[in-house]
């Protein structure tokens, strides 16, 4: 990603709200799928999230023209949930929330509630793992924990990794967005990809 990133803001029409709300499922296969591919970003379900996020924007462009900005669609929410951000990823990423926006699971809410200043973990699938090889979450349907594989987390559980990472976080006087990448780079391929044993180990040792 950090290969295309200065590309961007071309592909994606100057990042415009109305552009990309226009893009139709042809464009995303024909023009966007096909440019991430050709720089070798592509991913399973890089077509569908992409679609996604052409409802999203159709979504946020009609609650523009009635409310007066995409902002203030993020800004109700925050409100309705007290202005925990926390609880704001999982009614963006929840299927049954009336707030979900399309494209968007919990972790990616997280994500983007990040990239809007707001300090949430995100809790992908190794900060979940990391924090249940940890023992601070205990999630129902992880039957394999073999290697590093990953719990299928619930709402309601990741609700639970993201309170426990800014937890620690506070308890050692840093942010949870700066934990929870320390976490990741624990866990992930681009880090030291810990299995979930060695990860229990840190804590018997700690």
């Amino acid at each position: 990603m950090e290969r295309v990133l200065p590309e961007l803001r071309t592909a994606f029409s100057d990042f415009s709200l109305d552009t990309y709300a226009e893009t139709s499922e042809r464009e995303v296969e024909q023009r966007l799928v096909r440019w991430f591919e050709d720089r070798r970003a592509g991913s399973m379900t890089l077509r569908q999230s992409l679609i996604g996020l052409a409802k999203t924007a159709r979504l946020l462009r009609e609650w523009s023209a009635t409310h007066g900005s995409a902002e203030h669609y993020f800004l109700t929410l925050l409100a309705a949930c007290g202005a925990d951000p926390k609880r704001a990823a999982v009614a963006l990423g929840t299927p049954d929330s009336p707030k979900k926006l399309p494209g968007l699971g919990v972790p990616i809410a997280a994500e983007s509630l990040r990239n809007m200043g707001y300090d949430v973990c995100k809790p992908d699938r190794h900060v979940c793992r990391a924090v249940g090889s940890f023992g601070l979450v205990q999630f129902r349907n992880w039957p394999d924990r073999a290697g590093t594989k990953a719990p299928a987390a619930s709402a309601s559980e990741m609700l639970s990794t993201m309170a426990a990472v800014e937890s620690l976080a506070r308890g050692v006087g840093t942010r949870p967005t700066l934990f929870d990448n320390a976490i990741w780079l624990l866990c992930s391929q681009m880090g030291l990809h810990m299995s979930n044993a060695r990860l229990a180990s840190l804590v018997v040792a700690a």
